[in-house]
Parts: C-alpha cells; sequence; structure tokens
C-alpha cells in the first residue's frame, strides 16, 4: 500500500514542477525513457510544442508528445504541425465536443487535426500574390511530367513551387519557410505531386522517403492507392518506370495494411516482381506475423530461402492455423517442403506424416494436383493432402472424390497401369471412396 501511495504522490509531483526539474528527476532516465536517448535538447524541443504557463511542465502534453515519439508517429520535421494544433487544441478546449478532450485519444497528428481544423484560420502558403512571379514559377520551376484526362503529375524545384503546387494542402514541403522541408526531401530525390482532376484530390509521393500521403498529409498504403485510387494504367506505368524501386515501395509501404487483411492485386504483383532481397525478407516477415491468415499464407508462398524460416515462424504459422482457409494451410505445407525446409524439429505429427508420405510419393514420380490415366480413359487426380486426416490424400476419379491412404492411392496408380480390368479398380474405390 506504501509503495501505490508513493507512486501517486511520484506523479502528482511530475506535474507540479519545472521543464528542467522534469529533465533532472525524470526523463534523463534512458533506461525509462529510451525513445529520448539522453538527449536534452529533444526534450526540449518537445516541451516547447504544447502552451505552458511559464516554465510550468504539463505531464499530459507531453506523455502524448512523447508517446507519438516512441511509436514513430511522430517526426521532427512534423514540430510545426504538433505545435499549431495544440494550440488550437488548447485555446478552443472548451468549444471541443466533450468526448474528444482528452488528449490521449489521438493516436496520431492527423486524428488531433480532424478536430481541431474548424478553429484553423485560413491562409495562403505562398508568401506572393504577384501573378507575374507565379507564373514564372509555373514556366520554370516544376516539371510538368504526366498528363491525361483524369490525373496531372507534377515534379516542382524548388521551395516556392512546392509551395504553390501544394496550397492548400497540410505538407511539411507546403509549409512557411521557417517549417518547410523541401529542401531536406529534394535532396534525395524528386516528389511527385499527383492531382486527380476528378475528384479535385492531391496526393504527394516520395519514393527515397517512402511517403505517399494525401492532403491532410495523411499516409496512404501504395497498393491501396494504386487499386483503388489511381486506378488508370497510364499514370500506374509511368510512376512503374520512374523509379527503379517502386516495387520495393510498394511492400514497405503497405505490407502492415496487408498484414492486417488488406487485399490487393498490385501487392501480390509487386511480391512476384524483381525486389531487394532485404525488403522482401522484411516484408514477408511482418506477413507470417499478421493477424490476417491469407497474409500467412502470402508470408510463406512467396518464401524461397528456408533460412529466412526459423522455428518461430513455424510455431506462428500454427497457431493462426484454426482460422486459416484449408487449401492454404495445405499450400504453406506444400511449399514449405518443395524449398526443402527442415521439419525435424517439428512438434506436429501431422507434419511430420505429411513430409515422409509426399518424399514417398515423390519416389514414385507422382505429384499433387496432377491428373493420371489409370484404365482406358479413367482419370485419377491427386488433389490435395487433408493435414490431420487418418486418410490423408484426397483424390478424384471421374464422379467420386474421397480421402485414401498413401498404400491405397499407390495401388490405384500402378494397379491402373498393370491390369486391363476394372474390377481391381473399382473395388479399391468401394473401399476408399466413401
Amino acid at each position: 500500500m506504501k509503495n501505490v501511495i508513493k507512486q501517486i504522490l511520484r506523479e502528482e509531483l511530475i506535474t507540479e514542477i519545472t521543464v528542467n526539474d522534469a529533465w533532472t528527476k525524470f526523463y534523463s532516465n534512458v533506461e525509462k525513457f529510451p525513445a529520448l536517448k539522453g538527449d536534452e535538447t529533444l526534450f526540449h524541443k518537445l516541451n516547447d510544442l504544447y502552451p505552458r504557463r511559464g516554465d510550468n511542465f504539463n505531464k499530459g502534453y507531453f506523455t502524448w508528445l512523447y508517446n507519438l515519439i516512441r511509436t514513430n508517429q511522430l517526426k521532427e520535421e512534423d514540430f510545426y504541425k504538433a505545435k499549431e494544433y495544440l494550440t488550437l487544441f488548447d485555446k478552443f478546449f472548451n468549444k471541443i465536443p466533450a468526448e474528444s478532450r482528452d488528449i490521449n485519444r489521438f493516436r496520431n497528428l492527423n486524428d488531433l487535426y480532424d478536430v481541431v481544423r474548424e478553429f484553423e484560420e485560413g491562409g495562403d502558403t505562398m508568401a506572393t500574390s504577384n501573378k507575374d512571379e507565379i507564373r514564372q514559377i509555373k514556366q520554370n520551376e516544376i516539371d510538368k511530367v504526366y498528363e491525361d484526362n483524369e490525373w496531372l503529375i507534377m515534379i516542382p524545384k524548388t521551395e516556392r513551387a512546392s509551395c504553390l503546387i501544394g496550397k492548400g494542402t497540410k505538407w511539411c514541403t507546403a509549409a512557411d519557410e521557417a517549417n518547410n522541408a523541401f529542401d531536406s526531401h529534394n535532396s534525395q530525390g524528386p516528389l511527385y505531386v499527383m492531382i486527380d482532376k476528378y475528384n479535385d484530390e492531391k496526393y504527394q509521393l516520395h519514393f527515397e522517403s517512402n511517403q505517399l500521403m494525401t492532403a491532410t498529409d495523411r499516409p496512404i498504403p501504395a497498393s491501396y492507392f494504386f487499386d483503388h485510387i489511381m486506378e488508370d494504367s497510364g499514370p500506374f506505368e509511368f510512376l512503374k518506370q520512374a523509379n527503379d524501386n517502386f516495387w520495393d515501395f510498394v511492400l514497405e509501404t503497405s505490407a502492415e495494411d496487408i498484414a492486417s487483411g488488406g487485399y490487393s492485386e498490385t501487392f501480390e504483383e509487386a511480391l512476384r516482381s524483381d525486389v531487394s532481397p532485404n525488403v522482401l525478407k522484411q516484408t514477408l516477415r511482418t506477413l507470417r506475423y499478421g493477424e490476417d491468415s491469407h497474409a500467412n499464407y502470402l508470408g510463406y508462398v512467396y518464401e524461397n530461402d528456408v533460412d529466412n524460416i526459423d522455428k518461430y515462424d513455424i510455431e506462428s504459422l500454427f497457431e493462426h492455423s484454426e482460422n486459416m482457409d484449408e487449401q492454404d494451410f495445405d499450400g504453406i505445407i506444400r511449399h514449405l517442403t518443395d524449398i526443402g525446409y527442415d521439419f525435424d524439429d517439428a512438434e506436429n505429427e501431422n507434419i511430420k506424416k505429411f513430409v515422409e508420405d509426399k518424399t514417398q510419393l515423390e519416389k514414385h514420380n507422382i505429384d499433387l494436383g496432377t491428373r493420371y490415366e489409370i484404365d482406358k480413359g479413367k482419370i485419377l487426380r491427386v488433389n490435395k493432402i487433408n493435414i490431420g486426416e487418418v486418410l490423408p490424400y484426397n483424390v478424384s476419379m471421374d464422379n467420386k472424390t474421397g480421402n485414401v491412404d498413401l498404400e491405397t492411392l499407390l495401388n490405384l496408380i500402378h494397379q491402373g497401369h498393370l491390369f486391363e480390368s476394372k474390377f481391381n479398380i473399382k473395388k479399391l474405390l468401394r473401399k476408399s471412396l466413401k
């Protein structure tokens, strides 16, 4: 009980001290606050982002900002946005709906902006109204690299060009001069500003920093963008050719979304394309540990290096197996055996039996999913192996389908070739296909 009281007093104390004392007594501890990395300058930058009364430390605002840093939801280039939004939040607190007054309910800056945007004063992101200057910028400082009836894609070459074509957005590359991050981004690679003419929407893409953003600076998975927003083949093909790492970009910006249950034809095309080995490795690992069973499936069947799959991956697979489509699960096990994964340490007896039986089949040149002529036009198809079944092989012959064991399956194949009489085949089928 004494420890609980001490903890409560400690928590109360931290809200009543100065910023400097908060650093000295608490936040300089790297073990307890690893995201700060012992950086006092970063600590003070975060404290400068929220409204303060004198030099008092505000634990509520600071904790929210710290958690954004810790979860990679806040970059230093966006500190100016945090300051702007928190100023509005604090100033108009009493006008904000009661259910939205808890700062901790906002998972990122965009969530906070959705609440405070109505209190934001309009303003031009360019400090110029000179028509001749704007005309000069459009002619000399913006490259129009693609245009059709639906889409316009431009590359700004200067900061003021970025502000001009980014007008009305929340991009850091279109912010005022003090907070503008255009030069930093442009030094790494060109910015692509894409305008959906039909819907009057702007998007910004930067391959080098893996960013694809809406006008409100919300990230979009590239796979979703190309499947559902930029559905036209023209601009899509242009962007594919614009950067050698296009498919890496798709995987890196989309893996988390797919792992959580998203579906994308573009993403699966990226998995089949020429991507960097390290990017593919990390993507497949993300999928294998994702929440969605189809993502788990993709994480295994596109893996061709057994060294990238460890015992814990297999354990994770079996944890999800009860929710996985039976065909997907069979496909994963089949693929892993095809690429030579060693199941010797597998604790699941069904997997061991699967590997043993599959090896036996291969010795007889029998493949799953293959049709065999067994007796004067009769076709036998070995459909799949049902993991966990006593009679694991599912086969079809004419309009009959059922499960058979390995010995019966081999007899069906070999007796069909050895004997012309259908009696032996039918006898075996009557016994097995029930």
